[in-house]
């Protein structure tokens, strides 16, 4: 059997990870919003926490399994008698263990870019 070369920590380093398939990058993020479903005719909100955003994208750690492709509306308070709502599309969901009450990850894009304030908004 041939001997095979083992690429070097430095080799592997230069190369892209395959899974990662992230256009923008995404900045870390610890923030608290309230999501409900686009089409809930109920009033109902579910608590989230933003795990990472982009102008793109998003990550959500959240209490209720929701279903890819299913569309979102972020509401994100902006001051103190103000908010903002931003449409996502769910990408993908992963349930997660670290976080108690918390145990579902939704990868979501924003249906359009946000501008540099609302992502600002996000970050703060």
């Amino acid at each position: 059997m041939p001997d095979q070369k083992v690429p070097s920590p430095e080799e592997l380093a230069d190369k892209p990870c395959p899974s990662e398939r992230r256009a923008w990058v995404r900045s870390p993020c610890n923030r608290d919003v309230c999501c409900h479903p686009r089409t809930a005719r109920s009033g109902i909100f579910w608590p989230a926490k933003v795990q990472d955003v982009s102008a793109h994208g998003v990550g959500l750690l959240l209490g209720h399994r929701v279903d890819p492709g299913g569309l979102l509306d972020l509401t994100v308070e902006t001051g103190e008698d103000t908010s903002s709502i931003l449409p996502v599309r769910v990408v993908h969901v992963t349930l997660v263990t670290a976080h108690p009450g918390l145990r579902w990850l939704a990868g979501c894009a924003f249906t359009r870019e946000l501008t540099e304030q609302e992502l600002q908004t996000l970050l703060s």
